[in-house]
């Protein structure tokens, strides 16, 4: 995350591997790079770029790219609250059928996003839910929320959980098109 006093940018990037009874069952990698502009103000615009690979649901590459705007809702330190709307060119391509399929469409994205500090910085609390319908058809729609436990160490090191749902419109045959992830992890602040 990097701020001064007009944009605000963040680059978030997250790997994911699990086995069961000794086979690969899931694989992922994405990555999420947003610009805020005027992101002190109650509105603000944005620019996003978000990358995917998903094993489980064959997933080749997802890339979605668009921009929209931010409300902020509650705008205290401890305590911020805020949605936001944006349209996202989506291009999907999937790794079997339908047919090596590859998915472009425009969708709106709706998200909702809420980060609560509690008990004097000893825990984090987030909270993320986006639902990304496709304009032509709205019952296409990709659904995922995400949340998060965070229990600072230091000022640089802390503990966490991440609890994450995402249940995809299309994927590849025979693949899952809703799956969960519980995470247990460590961050690093610099």
């Amino acid at each position: 995350k990097r701020a001064d006093r007009l944009i605000e940018s963040i680059l978030a990037i997250s790997l994911g591997y699990g086995e069961s009874k000794g086979k690969k069952d899931a694989n992922d990698f994405s990555a999420a790079f947003t610009t805020d502009l005027f992101y002190k103000n109650i509105w603000s615009p944005f620019v996003l770029q978000y990358t995917e690979y998903n094993f489980a649901s064959g997933i080749d590459i997802r890339s979605q790219t668009g921009a929209g705007i931010k409300y902020v809702i509650i705008n205290d330190a401890d305590h911020k609250t805020s949605v936001s709307v944006a349209g996202i060119y989506d291009y999907t391509k999937l790794v079997d059928k339908p047919g090596n399929y590859t998915n472009q469409t425009t969708r709106v994205s709706v998200r909702f996003r809420t980060k609560q500090i509690l008990l004097d910085n000893k825990l984090e609390f987030s909270f993320t839910s986006f639902y990304q319908p496709s304009v032509k058809n709205i019952k296409n729609a990709i659904n995922r929320f995400e949340t998060n436990l965070k229990i600072p160490l230091s000022k640089h090191f802390s503990v966490n959980s991440t609890y994450r749902f995402i249940e995809d419109d299309v994927v590849s045959v025979g693949r899952k098109r809703m799956d969960t992830k519980l995470t247990f992890g460590v961050g690093v602040s610099l």
